[in-house]
């Protein structure tokens, strides 16, 4: 899917695309981490503003969350 990554909710039944923005984030996510962290790491990695790199990541864990695909604590 041109290196996009897409995932399957067992439980509904549904698919999601991530994207490649999506999917960075989501491999950044591999374990655990802090919100901040996942920020900082993505900002070391691409050329982004931090305020836009943390509104797109904050909506982007919304969403998963609200879909029940990840738990924040």
């Amino acid at each position: 899917m041109d290196q996009e990554k897409v995932m399957l909710n067992i439980e509904n039944g549904k698919y999601y695309n991530l994207g490649n923005i999506g999917g960075a984030i989501w491999d950044e996510m591999s374990e655990a981490i802090v919100v901040e962290e996942l920020i900082e790491k993505l900002l070391n990695k691409y050329d982004v503003q931090r305020e836009q790199c943390e509104n797109h990541v904050l909506s982007f864990l919304s969403h998963l969350q609200d879909e029940n695909l990840i738990k924040v604590m």
